[in-house]
């Protein structure tokens, strides 16, 4: 059991420290060659945390409690750190999402006034957040540029009837109604 113990707790460490090295985007546009040996860690880090419940119930025995305290800790800071950092402690006010040939971005506005906007695409992910305002049918994000580019109007219009958030304006300052737009509620 305390081979187990020790395992979980060295896949969940590495797992953790995978994880922060993708979100401080410490390797650039390599973060993606990260995504496979996380992925492996998180599914043994169930697999042994099962076989960790299984062989103590077999033994009818508790595990080390220091040993214990270390997982809980670790497995605490991973889920405590991806919980924060998608929003998941904020209450959703709206989602919506752009999706393109070669890329997607999420659009997420929280009942706190914040945003987070993740643009993914084949090599990696963004992460960009501040906070914004909702003025009649006119969103406004306070943040300018809303992500590394101008890409995304500070203003944008939503058209609740449509289920559609219009956020690229066009050379005559008209915002584009047939591509350039989040789809509210997309999954």
């Amino acid at each position: 059991m305390e081979k187990v113990l020790k395992a979980l707790i060295f896949v969940t460490v590495g797992a953790l420290v995978l994880y922060l090295m993708v979100i401080q985007d410490w390797l650039g546009a390599f973060s993606f060659l990260i995504f496979l040996p996380l992925a492996f860690l998180s599914i043994g880090a169930v697999a042994l945390f099962l076989m960790l419940i299984v062989t103590g119930i077999k033994e009818v025995k508790l595990p080390d409690f220091k040993l214990l305290s270390i997982l809980f800790i670790s497995g605490g800071l991973f889920l405590g750190i991806y919980g924060f950092r998608n929003g998941l402690f904020w209450n959703k006010s709206l989602e919506a999402a752009f999706i393109d040939e070669r890329s997607r971005m999420d659009l997420m506005l929280f009942e706190n006034g914040n945003y987070i906007i993740f643009a993914n695409w084949f090599l990696g992910e963004e992460r960009f957040e501040g906070k914004y305002e909702i003025r009649g049918d006119t969103l406004v994000f306070k943040k300018s540029p809303v992500t590394d580019n101008d890409f995304i109007n500070t203003e944008s219009i939503i058209d609740y009837n449509a289920g559609k958030i219009y956020f690229k304006k066009g050379k005559d300052g008209e915002y584009d109604t047939t591509y350039y737009y989040f789809q509210i509620n997309f999954r």
